[in-house]
């Protein structure tokens, strides 16, 4: 997205034409702000700025136990914007009937953690450094790494769902999920042909994904609702004393990269 570069500045044609930077405006998108600001795209990906990161330590006093953190407000304000949002789609309906939402962490990719993801139950396998799985291609090594949380919230998701619980039995499929997932999901809910579709067929996250393994519907087994039975939308209450959203739609500050490996000393 960012090539070709000039003066150290981004100018590829999807950089220039879609990224949006601005603390708040995801929020101004939902119309959060007003009415009149009503805009989200049919797919967007929302990275914090660094005083909503989950990272600890970031700048400041965030290592202190007793301030409260941004990140889970932010998210709880961007939910709740759009299960309120008076923005309607061309057809009339309302966001949070239209909209799914995928909250995930960042796993870096370079360590995982006490289950290797190549003996995992159904696992995709990956090459690892070791005497017994040779590692000698640039990045083969840098794949999978801590299992990270993947939150879903949408209309269509019932209350309290746990994905691959042991009542379903486990780490099965279709309840194996990764990275890839998400943009195969999105790749199929709008009937854009994946990547191996296409000349030369680039074999990349989105088709090695475990949901496309024996014909599984990426990440479907979290939306069993039917369509005309969406789930009401219930607000999500922010603890006293947390950042709220006109907090985040005011803020005035620094627009941070939310990794802050350069100055986290944990």
């Amino acid at each position: 997205m960012c090539y070709p570069l000039s003066g150290g500045q981004c100018n590829g044609t999807d950089w220039v034409n879609n990224v949006r930077f601005g603390t708040s405006q995801i929020l101004r998108d939902l119309g959060a702000g007003t009415p009149e600001e009503c805009g989200l795209r049919n797919v967007s990906w929302v990275i914090p700025n660094y005083d909503r990161s989950d990272h600890p330590g970031f700048v400041g006093s965030q290592n202190n136990s007793t301030e409260i953190e941004g990140g889970p407000s932010w998210v709880a304000d961007i939910i709740n914007a759009v299960g309120q949002s008076p923005c309607k789609n061309g057809d009339g309906s309302n966001y949070w009937n239209t909209t799914a939402i995928f909250v995930t962490w960042d796993d870096w990719g370079g360590f995982w953690d006490h289950i290797n993801p190549s003996k995992a139950a159904g696992g995709p396998g990956v090459l690892i450094n070791t005497t017994q799985t040779p590692c000698s291609s640039f990045g083969c090594g840098y794949i999978y790494g801590f299992r990270v949380p993947l939150l879903v919230v949408s209309a269509y998701t019932p209350a309290h769902y746990v994905s691959g619980s042991p009542s379903q039995g486990g780490e099965t499929f279709p309840f194996l999920h990764d990275f890839g997932s998400i943009l195969a999901f999105i790749e199929n809910n709008f009937g854009v042909n994946q990547v191996g579709g296409i000349n030369p067929p680039y074999p990349f996250a989105d088709v090695n994904a475990p949901d496309n393994a024996r014909g599984n519907i990426p990440l479907s087994d979290f939306f069993p609702i039917p369509q005309n039975q969406p789930r009401q939308f219930q607000g999500i209450t922010l603890s006293s004393g947390a950042p709220n959203i006109n907090y985040f739609i005011n803020y005035s500050g620094p627009v941070e990269d939310p990794d802050n490996d350069a100055v986290d000393n944990d």
